[in-house]
């Protein structure tokens, strides 16, 4: 998302090479190279974790996170379980810190090589807490809630010369490609790509995901074959790329080989040499996203066997069982309840918690409330158990809502009181056991948001009680003129631009019709560009057509930052209009630099159409082109063609729990 994308896309690529302690090229060392996303595959020795004779089970503790990060903003943070006068117990170490751009640009997909996962010395529970913005969470979780994909299907298309310059339209009744489109044009491509010895690393990777986001039931065979020779090649991060491509596929065919990745250090990559262990730990991922049955059990014993010093391939076993949906495993719920409550390891009792959550399985729910309860549990816990039961609670079962308010107003760590407010969001957006006791407690949840709008407990409260408001009044249509009301009403009251940001978002979502002209004209007079990007964002999901003029000429400017401000242009195509999307391809095809090219080809993946993919697929198969161009074609491709209404990632960065320091989770929803 332009600026702001670019801002928090620089900062997770600084945090997950760091973090596995990797020399990230930046962007200078990248155009001294002659450009590109990445550096040399295999320019340093594979890494992998040394095994551990111990095992373990899930009574059995995991070791403290793989390769602290080196040369990274210190964040205040302290060990788990370290007491701390200010929080009268635990420290959570979610301590708000500078949101400034990082300096020096990765310009990888994911690191070539991510190091050894051996545990560092001292506790071997140590946990590090990344101090968590509002901002940080709608970053990783905008996707959810921009419903762009149906809009997109009857956009207005711009006619004449084809840029912003031009006002001509024409009307079209099928923006985005059919599925013949990316069957007959997209995937033929991409797999050529794959085909190709001289492709480079760089462009492998993107045309990998770009293939397990595009294929279908009708292509899988095809996408498998083409897939597969990919995780024998020297690049560890196509290999790593490549698992998770195989398990987006959601097909039983990958579920063996992805089993033996996980399990096996010893059968694949190089030549038959050991396994990394980031790619057993993206095929427990790959594992998650397939959704298949059979994957059950290889996960579950990857989390009890594997030793302490293959903490991240357990996390990552967890984060798989979660995704694997509502799989009625009779043991799932017990299994997980079991490593949250019994885990020495805070970080896989927290994953677990997450884990639930996801699953969806009502028997859950006392566990979480438990582990909510305690004072004693490890704060990890308790923030990712607080989502997990705004997704499992019900309106009206007169435990979840109360707890979750209580949590919110008295808990003195303040990201399980933020997340507490996102929970009470999620719960009042379901049904619930209906009656007079779910439409009580609706009352009262509208009720908290409101006051946490206007007169919040804490300062902090409020700018994630706009987006918590934004989420309810989305869902329900009876809750939205009295949020979007408040929610205006404060917007026109604050001075602060962050929070401003935060509630122009959840104005936007409510589609509070009045809201349209008050956010068209703070747009028109704003100078600061961050606030303009939320602006932006808002009236698109308002779909405020009047806006259509302003959002098109705040697209381009030139003066200043990236070629293109590509809030503005999603702003725009939220409201059925295309003029942005031929100056984004233009732009496309002129970068060269890496600043410019991933929010580009985000952008225009994300608004892009049918016109569109021919020039793509002859840009990502041009070899005299720029490498970095070629892949970033091929991470637009796959996005226009995706076969999901959502990107494939929301299912591992909805309710992820950020202020964990998880550096392959961060690479991987970096792919995105």
């Amino acid at each position: 998302m332009g600026m702001l994308e670019l801002r928090h896309r620089l900062r997770a690529f600084a945090i997950a090479s760091a973090a596995l302690g990797v020399l990230a090229w930046t962007a200078t060392d990248a155009a001294a190279h002659g450009g590109g996303f990445g550096g040399s595959p295999g320019a340093l020795p594979m890494a992998p974790p040394p095994p551990d004779a111990a095992g373990g089970g899930v009574g059995a503790g995991a070791s403290g996170a793989s390769g602290r990060a080196r040369g990274r903003p210190a964040v205040a943070k302290a060990p788990i379980g370290a007491p701390d006068a200010s929080t009268g117990g635990v420290r959570g170490g979610s301590r708000r810190a500078s949101r400034g751009p990082t300096t020096g640009t990765p310009v990888t997909f994911l690191p070539d090589d991510p190091g050894s996962s051996t545990p560092v010395s001292g506790n071997p529970f140590t946990l590090t807490l990344r101090a968590i913005s509002w901002e940080d969470w709608w970053f990783a979780n905008a996707s959810a809630y921009i419903d762009l994909v149906p809009r997109l299907d009857a956009m207005v298309v711009s006619g004449g010369a084809g840029r912003l310059s031009s006002r001509g339209r024409r009307a079209t009744t099928s923006f985005r490609p059919d599925r013949e489109t990316v069957h007959t044009v997209i995937l033929p491509a991409l797999r050529q790509l794959l085909a190709d010895p001289d492709s480079p690393p760089e462009v492998l990777e993107a045309a990998a995901l770009a293939i397990g986001r595009c294929a279908d039931d009708e292509t899988t065979w095809d996408a498998v074959s083409a897939l597969t020779p990919m995780l024998h090649h020297e690049s560890q991060g196509l290999q790593t790329a490549t698992a998770v491509a195989l398990g987006a596929l959601r097909s039983p065919t990958t579920v063996n080989a992805m089993s033996n990745l996980l399990v096996d250090a010893e059968t694949l990559a190089h030549a038959g040499g050991t396994v990394p262990w980031t790619v057993r730990a993206a095929a427990a991922l790959a594992l998650g996203l397939s959704r298949q049955p059979s994957a059950v059990e290889p996960l579950k014993e990857a989390v009890t066997r594997l030793g302490e010093s293959e903490r991240e391939i357990r996390i990552a076993a967890l984060i798989g069982l979660g995704l694997l949906g509502d799989e009625r495993d009779p043991g799932l719920v017990a299994f997980l309840v079991q490593v949250m409550r019994e885990q020495a390891d805070p970080a896989l009792r927290g994953v677990a918690a997450t884990a639930l959550g996801r699953l969806g399985r009502a028997e859950a729910l006392p566990a979480l409330i438990q582990a909510l309860d305690d004072d004693g549990a490890p704060i990890v816990v308790r923030q990712c158990a607080v989502l997990a039961l705004g997704r499992l609670g019900k309106l009206g079962d007169g435990q979840s809502l109360p707890r979750l308010i209580t949590t919110l107003q008295k808990e003195r760590d303040e990201l399980t009181r933020h997340h507490a407010i996102l929970a009470v969001a999620h719960l009042a957006s379901r049904r619930g056991l209906g009656g007079e006791p779910a439409d009580r407690e609706r009352t009262l949840a509208v009720d908290t948001l409101e006051r946490e709008i206007r007169k919040p407990t804490r300062k902090s409260n409020r700018p994630w009680a706009a987006l918590a408001a934004g989420i309810l009044g989305r869902a329900r249509a009876d809750t939205r003129e009295s949020l979007g009301e408040a929610l205006l009403e404060r917007f026109e009251a604050e001075s602060q631009r962050s929070v401003r940001g935060a509630l122009a978002l959840g104005v936007g979502m409510t589609g509070l019709p009045s809201a349209g002209p008050v956010l068209m004209q703070e747009l028109a007079s704003t100078r600061d560009e961050a606030l303009a990007a939320y602006l932006a964002l808002a009236l698109g999901l308002l779909r405020h057509g009047d806006a259509a003029d302003l959002l098109a000429a705040r697209c381009i400017d030139r003066r200043s930052g990236p070629p293109v401000h590509d809030e503005p242009a999603l702003g725009l195509a939220m409201l059925g209009d295309a003029r942005a999307v031929d100056e984004v391809f233009y732009l496309l095809q002129q970068a060269d630099h890496p600043q410019h090219l991933l929010p580009l080809a985000r952008t225009l993946g994300t608004i892009g159409g049918s016109d569109h993919v021919r020039p793509l697929v002859d840009l990502a198969l041009d070899v005299t082109q720029h490498t970095g161009r070629r892949a970033a074609a091929c991470l637009a491709l796959g996005r226009i063609g995706e076969r999901d209404a959502q990107p494939w990632h929301v299912p591992i960065s909805e309710d992820h729990n950020l202020a964990l320091d998880l550096p392959l989770v961060d690479a991987v929803l970096a792919m995105r």
